[in-house]
């Protein structure tokens, strides 16, 4: 998409606007949010596209357009120009920033109900013992709820950030993420009250008719001499298959 085409279509979705009216933009979108693993936008078929983060959508919208802008009305503004000298002043070198909003929130959603972003003051007033920790921004915005017996739904993208970690200390989660080496070390390292894998019963079928050995074979010499019971299940799938599963497929 051209950067002109990016802008239009971000101010699009500040009126309130369908998916299929900018759907080039969402894709790009899911583009930048599996790279950055943070959920930015909550678009569906037929539905109202809604901003869940808004510095994030807007560091994507830079990102994109190589246009700096951290609001609609720079946006505005910069569609508005009618000069080159004008237009220079909003340009930036975008692939220079390193900002990352979710190091101070934590994205969570209640079961029936749309995600929402808690910082460190809000979540003393949040009364969870139990939730479910989910690692991909697909399977966290599009989760079949009724898997799972919780009613909190936290989303732990690539590397949960501190807050995160620290919000989970204390709680019974159960993890649902990646079927990979990368996951397990990570469930295996993750400090929380108690813990537990989701893990379907045709985890096996999936391995064999879905699993990806490109990416085993990148990820296999992180694998580790130990593992926990429930972990070393995944594994010995790994191993056997040389294979690793991306939760989407479950």
């Amino acid at each position: 998409m051209k950067p002109l085409h990016i802008l239009s279509q971000a101010l699009l979705i500040d009126k309130g606007v369908t998916f299929s009216r900018v759907k080039k933009l969402i894709d790009l979108a899911r583009e930048y949010q599996e790279t950055n693993q943070e959920i930015i936008l909550d678009a569906r078929a037929r539905e109202v596209v809604r901003i869940i983060n808004y510095e994030g959508f807007f560091d994507f919208i830079t990102e994109y357009s190589g246009v700096r802008v951290g609001s609609f009305d720079d946006i505005r503004g910069y569609l508005q120009t009618s000069t080159k000298k004008e237009n220079i002043a909003f340009s930036s070198d975008s692939k220079s920033k390193n900002i990352h909003p979710f190091n101070q929130t934590v994205l969570i959603r209640q079961k029936g109900k749309l995600p929402m972003l808690y910082q460190a003051s809000d979540l003393q007033s949040l009364r969870v013992t139990h939730l479910v920790a989910i690692e991909n921004s697909e399977s966290f915005l599009s989760l079949d709820e009724s898997r799972f017996e919780s009613d909190y739904f936290v989303y732990l993208g690539g590397n949960a950030n501190s807050l995160t970690r620290a919000f989970l200390l204390d709680k019974n989660v159960e993890f649902f993420v990646d079927y990979d080496i990368v996951s397990m070390n990570f469930y295996d390292q993750i400090a929380v009250k108690s813990k537990r894998l989701y893990i379907p019963n045709d985890l096996e079928e999936l391995f064999v008719k879905y699993g990806n050995q490109p990416l085993y074979q990148k990820q296999c010499k992180l694998l580790k001499s130990n593992y926990s019971n429930e972990a070393m299940q995944i594994i010995s799938l790994i191993k056997h298959y040389k294979k690793v599963l991306e939760q989407e497929i479950t």
